[in-house]
């Protein structure tokens, strides 16, 4: 447990970024915890992998890939309890882990050729901002430019963890022209450069509709309405 604990907080900590990159670390750290596990008990198996589950989850309690991932794999687990064995329990891991995986990259897929047609084969270019980093806003862009669509992007740095530079870079390594702004400028960016289309990522969706993600995105919602810019998540 205590090597779980340790692995739990590189999530906790933010070392591991990015929702997918969450998921996976998180399905991992289960699968290696289960190896560890020494009871040849199925029952005491099932019962410390529930607890394992709930201490990842609670590293980052507004981060969904991970905790529908989680969930995911020991749901997958008690429908194969009758032929689980607890040695083969981390190998069953790892099975499901790569099945949660083509599922959420199957709908970044959908999901980014969707977001592309928001950005219109102009002859200017079409000027989109984003905040923080979200694998899927990336993933949205990068379509775009697959599309030969013709845009550059107006990103925030995103203090005090600074994503907003993970975001910058991967854009400017796939040929996108970035500008990079920090945050207190985003209200001066969005009317300097003429923004067009403000798209961001969310770290949570509730059942109200309320949006969670990281500090700045409202303020940043708040500018796209006074300045009437569309403003998608």
């Amino acid at each position: 447990m205590d090597q779980l604990l340790k692995e739990a907080e590189k999530i906790k900590s933010l070392e591991i970024q990015g929702a997918t990159n969450v998921a996976l670390n998180a399905i991992k750290f289960l699968s290696e915890y289960a190896k560890r596990l020494k009871s040849d008990n199925l029952e005491t198996c099932f019962k410390k992998l529930y607890k394992a589950r709930d201490i990842l989850i609670e590293t980052r309690p507004t981060e969904p890939a991970m905790k529908n991932g989680l969930n995911y794999i020991m749901k997958k687990l008690e429908n194969e309890k009758e032929n689980c064995y607890p040695k083969f329990i981390s190998d069953m891991i790892e099975k499901y882990k790569n099945e949660y995986y083509d599922l959420l990259q199957n709908s970044k897929k959908r999901i980014a050729k969707i977001g592309a047609r928001r950005i219109p084969a102009a002859n200017r270019k079409f000027i989109v901002m984003t905040h923080c980093h979200s694998s899927l806003v990336t993933a949205i862009l990068l379509e775009a430019k697959k599309q030969n669509k013709n845009f550059k992007v107006i990103n925030t740095e995103t203090q005090p963890r600074l994503q907003g530079r993970i975001t910058a870079k991967e854009l400017i390594d796939a040929g996108i022209e970035v500008i990079h702004v920090v945050d207190s400028a985003m209200r001066w960016a969005v009317r300097h450069f003429d923004v067009d289309l403000i798209i961001i990522g969310a770290d949570s969706i509730t059942s109200e509709g309320t949006i969670i993600n990281k500090i700045g995105s409202r303020l940043l919602a708040l500018v796209a309405h006074e300045e009437h810019v569309p403003f998608y998540v």
